[in-house]
């Protein structure tokens, strides 16, 4: 809100009230009046002296050739104890100017000012900027005394001034005081911003006028590349810490360098299926694990066969399945349970089955063969196999896996083929011969997705490949398969697509994407590919990719994935696609977290209205490499400092209205710090205005300020 000051309400105030000022003690000072100026002369023409708000800071000048210089005394132990309201009304009740009197001064010298205008005091003349928050005070109050009387109190003024730490709102509005000539129709043609490292702007809007002096928004577009960065607020705590969804940073898309690689190749199909093939020797991964401090441990054996011989001097062989079968009953228990402190499970086999003569050899008894009546050997052990159980039981056991080596191709290939038939509805199934009522191939692939949605019918597919596979899940090429899969979602239904393929979701959040150059071909069900459109309406066949050739796109970078030029800055970002647009949301003087259902890659949706979406840029060129670099999805102001180190110059031009600004607005996300913004008319006309603290420190979650002239 706009505010003014009238002083003739003081005038009037104190014209009739007696100030008793007999016996001062006062020290005799020279006083210099500088009149706070708008740096821009014509803004000096309207009423608005500051704009108070708390997202405001107040850029103001004065000139160290244009002020008023007379001689006064301090008044150190004031008679007068008044004190009145500021004459700045507060706003929407919540703001309340400070009233504080830092120092008093009396003079009869005339004191000429003009009361819609804003004063700053010094006793000390001011020549050099860095003076101004040393010695500068703002003119508080300024009273005349008309009384009748003594001469030496006709016509005395006192003077009242303010420091700049006491004279502000509760809401800490700044007035940032410069020392600058005032300029006349200057027309502000390029901005250059020095910001610090953390900060990633949203929007940059300025109010200035055209040539015909009518007022309006700049139109404002990057005049070197800047970088676009995803970051969606995901929470703010009570004390405004902000935690972001970090998306492009994540491990969901392929890294900017591999995604270079295939940008460049001759052979993108054959890069996709790098990036998903197994080496042979993955065929044999054969990890060992170990397991300690086990109570109970059960083992289940399916199938047992015995080496024995049937005489003293018949040589060992094994008893196939059908001669077991032929005994009585089997001699083997197939479970064996161990428990911690028991005994070794007896009997291990059951000896009463066994067949007259049939020699057992335990490890540690004597190898030498004897009848199983014989009582030596059972003796000997049924001693080992009763002998209790340390408590300590641990285990070591290794597990062979196989995975075909191009088994995530061609799951790949599948998710593509049922995407694809189900949208052209599994067209031409039906009968082959309606007598019979015997399906055709199109028919029977359609029965697979009966009582599925095709969503679920896919996560089914991949859920499939993970169950078969558990040691691989983990695995790099599976890794690649979910990136690639996150990066096709344009063409793939299910949770591993953004936004669950329902529209071009993908195309929008993602820094880039693949639009899928293969072609599906009608393939009938011996694996023939035709082009027979008879077959298309007998349903012979099914549409399947056999290749899968990608190019690479992206919304927000150039064909070389490199950053843009001549960016919009100063309204929404707008991105269109064949099919349908999106537009990026401005940014409110304080951000809402975000309450995703989840952060499912179908769940993250541009329509989702309750889910804020900024879209950020950074003139760091090295943020390109961060793109799927497998960082923190869910981050804040530390976690960025740690991985980014941002170029701090961002160069704007300005199209359209830029003569004498009013305010500059900036939006962006964790912001707080020093900032230098400089004004370009040419290379001749400059404006620099240095050291301009925005944001706050405690409050990550205040992300607009307005730098008003």
């Amino acid at each position: 809100m706009n505010q003014t000051i009238n002083d003739d309400s003081y005038l009037e105030e104190f014209a009739d009230r007696e100030i008793e000022n007999n016996v001062v003690p006062a020290k005799r000072v020279k006083l210099y009046i500088y009149p706070i100026m708008s740096i821009f002369k014509d803004n000096d023409n309207s009423q608005e002296l500051l704009t108070y708000s708390p997202n405001v800071v107040n850029i103001k000048i004065i000139d160290p050739d244009i002020y008023q210089e007379i001689e006064a005394e301090e008044i150190e132990n004031p008679q007068l104890g008044y004190v009145s309201k500021q004459a700045l009304n507060s706003i929407d009740n919540e703001l309340a100017i400070v009233d504080q009197t830092d120092k008093k001064y009396s003079t009869y010298r005339k004191v000429i000012r003009d009361p819609n205008k804003l004063y700053l005091v010094s006793e000390i003349q001011i020549t050099e900027e860095s003076y101004i928050p040393v010695f500068g005070q703002f003119l508080q109050r300024l009273t005349r005394s008309n009384m009748i009387g003594e001469e030496s109190n006709l016509n005395q003024t006192i003077i009242e001034t303010t420091s700049f730490e006491s004279w502000k709102p509760k809401d800490s509005t700044k007035v940032l005081i410069k020392l600058h000539k005032q300029v006349v129709n200057f027309k502000v043609n390029k901005i250059k911003l020095k910001h610090p490292d953390s900060f990633f702007i949203e929007g940059i809007k300025m109010l200035g006028k055209d040539e015909k002096q009518a007022e309006g928004y700049s139109l404002i577009k990057s005049d070197s590349k800047i970088t676009p960065i995803w970051f969606n607020p995901i929470s703010v705590s009570k004390s405004g810490h902000v935690q972001i969804l970090n998306f492009w940073m994540s491990g969901r898309i392929l890294p900017y360098s591999k995604v270079k690689e295939i940008l460049n190749s001759e052979d993108t199909g054959n890069e996709i299926k790098k990036l998903l093939f197994f080496e042979e020797e993955e065929n044999n991964t054969v990890p060992t694990k170990k397991i300690e401090n086990i109570d109970v441990l059960k083992i289940n054996l399916s199938k047992l066969i015995l080496a024995a011989g049937t005489s003293y001097d018949d040589p060992i062989k094994s008893w196939n399945e059908n001669e077991i079968k032929i005994m009585r009953t089997p001699i083997w228990d197939t479970t064996m349970t161990f428990k911690k402190g028991e005994g070794f499970p007896y009997p291990l086999f059951n000896p009463s089955k066994l067949p007259f003569g049939v020699v057992i050899n335990y490890k540690g008894a004597n190898p030498y063969p004897r009848p199983a009546s014989d009582g030596y050997l059972w003796e000997q052990a049924h001693a080992i196999i009763d002998k209790d159980i340390d408590n300590n039981i641990s285990i070591e056991y290794s597990t062979k896996e196989t995975v075909g080596q191009g088994s995530l191709f061609e799951l790949l290939q599948n998710v593509l083929n049922a995407s694809f038939n189900y949208n052209f509805n599994f067209k031409g199934a039906g009968y082959k011969n309606n007598e019979t009522k015997e399906l055709n191939y199109m028919a029977l692939y359609k029965q697979e997705f009966e009582g599925k949605t095709i969503s679920e019918y896919i996560d089914g597919l991949e859920k499939n490949w993970e169950q078969i596979h558990p040691i691989f899940v983990d695995s790099e090429q599976y890794s690649n398969y979910k990136k690639i899969r996150t990066m096709l979602s344009s063409y793939i239904y299910g949770e591993m697509s953004i936004g669950n393929n329902t529209k071009d979701d993908s195309q929008f959040l993602l820094p880039y994407f693949f639009e899928l150059i293969s072609k599906p071909l009608y393939t009938l069900e011996d694996g023939t590919v035709t082009s027979d459109p008879i077959n298309f309406n007998k349903g012979n066949g099914i549409w399947k990719y056999n290749t899968i050739i990608v190019k690479v796109a992206s919304k927000y970078l150039d064909d070389q994935l490199e950053s843009k030029d001549n960016v919009i800055m100063s309204s929404k970002t707008i991105i269109d696609s064949r099919n349908d647009s999106f537009i990026w949301q401005n940014m409110p003087e304080t951000v809402n977290e975000s309450k995703f259902p989840s952060l499912r890659n179908s769940d993250i949706k541009t329509s989702d209205a309750e889910i804020t979406k900024y879209l950020f840029w950074t003139a760091d060129d090295n943020v390109h490499s961060l793109y799927g670099a497998d960082l923190n999805i869910i981050a804040d102001k530390n976690d960025l400092k740690n991985f980014i180190s941002i170029n701090s110059d961002m160069n704007f031009k300005v199209i359209t209205n830029n003569t004498n600004p009013k305010f500059i607005e900036l939006t962006g996300i964790f912001g707080f710090g020093n900032y230098d913004l400089i004004f370009e008319q040419d290379e001749k006309n400059v404006i620099s205005i240095e050291g301009i603290e925005l944001f706050k420190s405690d409050r990550e979650d205040f992300q607009l300020m307005k730098i008003a002239f």
